[in-house]
């Protein structure tokens, strides 16, 4: 009776280890099957994105304003406030008519104020997406940080060559404008010896 418990408490020790060690283990897959982007080029597209559903948004509220700024042009026609205040009996339905009146001008003035500042807002939108794509496609473009910096032999060989005198300017087609002027002027110095 005991080697049967003892077996019976090996076997659960033993099944449980596997159970533990097929949970614990975090299955990797070896390789990608679909190239991955740069984390630069994720966060510029999420930005872009973002940017875009936000103008989404910001147009969405601009029409609402617009439909609100005609309707209150609608019912400040004179017949229509006439309509307006025609179910509420009253001695002096001039000072009805003019509240009414005033009313509708200040929510006009404010709907006017909400629109400028929604049209302002969706404008900064607009001019954010093609700068948001842009900086994405910078840096999208920057080489990563082992092939920008080179060596500082290949630094001193760069600065020979465009400081000698043997260089052509079909060699200079690559340099920066700074870079030729200094080797023409190395030139010139070479020829006036």
């Amino acid at each position: 009776m005991r080697a049967y418990l003892i077996a019976i408490i090996l076997i659960i020790v033993v099944s449980g280890v596997k159970t533990f060690a097929q949970v614990s283990e975090v299955k990797t897959p070896a390789y990608s099957a679909t190239p991955q982007e740069p984390p630069a080029r994720d966060n510029s597209v999420q930005r872009v994105e973002k940017l875009r559903a936000q103008l989404r948004d910001i147009q969405a509220q601009e029409s609402e304003a617009q439909a609100r700024l005609r309707q209150i042009e609608i019912e400040l026609e004179p017949e229509n406030i006439q309509r307006a205040i025609s179910h509420i009996g009253s001695f002096k339905p001039e000072e009805l008519r003019e509240q009414r009146r005033l009313q509708l001008e200040s929510e006009r003035t404010k709907v006017r104020l909400q629109l400028e500042q929604i049209t302002e807002n969706r404008m900064k939108l607009e001019a954010a997406i093609p700068e948001a794509i842009a900086a994405g496609q910078r840096a999208s473009a920057v080489p990563p940080p082992s092939e920008q910096a080179p060596s500082s032999a290949a630094n001193e060989n760069k600065k020979s060559i465009y400081t000698s005198s043997s260089v052509r300017p079909a060699e200079l087609k690559a340099v920066s404008p700074a870079r030729r002027r200094a080797a023409r002027q190395t030139r010139k110095r070479m020829k006036l010896r």
